[in-house]
């Protein structure tokens, strides 16, 4: 097997752009507008395609890994997540020092550029709700309303039109003349179109929807625990405690503080490609820090499908890593068939959500130990027994 460094190489002006971005000792507790946008633009890769659009997760197993890893994560270190809102849940639990979301998908960052602004234009998580879906506050809420009670409200409330030409507006304009981001007119097409899915979705928005580019498509009905609001209110570990970011004002918080910021840095990437989760190492290598937890879903099973995952085990190995250093992993899912043995779905659930070391993960690599996925699934069952 080729040793990592002569896999893919990054230019020099690459490896050398974040040390230009911050200082090199560490980094501040926030970045400018300068410095947020230059690390999404030079960090970014092309933009490509994957055949379902998710506008939220449908994975109802993610919170369950979180006792552990709170008890193990280092908030010194840095996040790294793909995918929509599963990442703040996430974030405001583990608290680490700075967050990457990284999608192959440029609407994915459009997404969480919108994210940002609603976060940011809002008051608390009602008003946040209201935003986001542009109905208007229902009477009667408290900042100690469960997350349960605030959602069951807004499915009371009708979608209003005017909130959301006034709310899209309003984001658009933040993200492009207060921060100043360079955005395209591309990007606001893909926030129209991502800002009235939640508008005519609402708190029973579910991941069904698929690119209309492609005609496979393997999800089904979506069940009733993959709506936004079971997500985010009923959803829970296996011990029942809700770690969602919308769970309390308290969680809330932590999310817009990240966001307020610029902390939570979007990025399009391809987990096999040859700059972004590259760049994102040398970031952190650069600022003295490691990444302490990467949320990868389940984009190594299309990685394996395509016989790129070389390209990405690559990659990671090129982190720099702490001895608790993790990736959360999924399987599962409507068409996963029956397990090979690393893992069980948990009664109810459609998707498992495991942890895997990733200093184990780049060791098994870099030997040669992991020619299929269920070689990494053993490296994530030997993470957890």
């Amino acid at each position: 097997m080729l040793r990592i460094c002569n896999r893919i190489v990054l230019t020099v002006s690459l490896i050398l752009v974040s040390s230009a971005i911050l200082a090199a000792e560490g980094f501040s507790a926030q970045l400018t507008d300068k410095e947020f946008w230059k690390i999404v633009t030079e960090f970014s890769e092309p933009n490509g395609s994957y055949v379902f659009e998710n506008f939220v997760s449908n994975e109802d197993d993610y919170q369950a890994v979180l006792p552990e890893l709170q008890k193990t994560f280092r908030s010194d270190s840095i996040f790294v997540g793909v995918g929509p809102e599963q990442n703040f849940t996430y974030i405001s639990a583990l608290k680490p020092k700075m967050a990457f979301v990284v999608d192959i998908r440029r609407q994915n960052l459009v997404e969480m550029l919108l994210y940002k602004a609603l976060a940011e234009l809002s008051t608390d998580r009602v008003d946040f709700l209201s935003h986001l879906f542009s109905r208007k506050s229902p009477s009667g809420l408290t900042p100690s309303s469960t997350a349960k009670e605030i959602f069951e409200a807004f499915e009371q409330v009708p979608s209003d039109q005017q909130l959301f030409d006034a709310n899209l507006s309003a984001a658009w304009d933040l993200l492009t003349t207060k921060h100043g981001f360079a955005l395209p007119a591309e990007d606001k097409q893909a926030m129209t179109k991502v800002f009235t899915a939640f508008f005519q979705g609402g708190p029973s928005m579910t991941y069904q929807t698929r690119d209309i580019r492609f005609t496979r498509s393997r999800v089904g009905p979506a069940p009733a625990s993959w709506t936004y609001k079971a997500l985010m209110s009923t959803t829970t570990d296996r011990l029942g405690h809700n770690w969602s970011y919308l769970a309390s004002e308290e969680n809330f918080r932590t999310f817009q503080d990240y966001e307020k910021k610029n902390l939570i840095v979007p990025i399009v990437g391809d987990f096999a490609g040859p700059k972004a989760l590259r760049a994102i190492g040398q970031f952190a290598r650069e600022h003295g820090t490691t990444i302490g937890l990467f949320y990868a879903s389940n984009v190594d099973e299309y990685l394996f499908n395509n016989a790129v995952q070389e390209k990405f085990l690559a990659n990671v190995a090129t982190f720099p890593l702490n001895p608790t250093s993790m990736m959360i992993r999924v399987n599962g899912g409507p068409s996963s068939g029956v397990a090979d043995g690393t893992y069980q779905v948990a009664e109810g659930k459609r998707w498992a959500a495991l942890v895997c070391s990733m200093p184990d993960l780049v060791n098994a690599f870099q030997t040669g130990e992991i020619k299929t996925r269920t070689d990494l699934n053993w490296i994530s069952r030997r993470s957890i027994d």
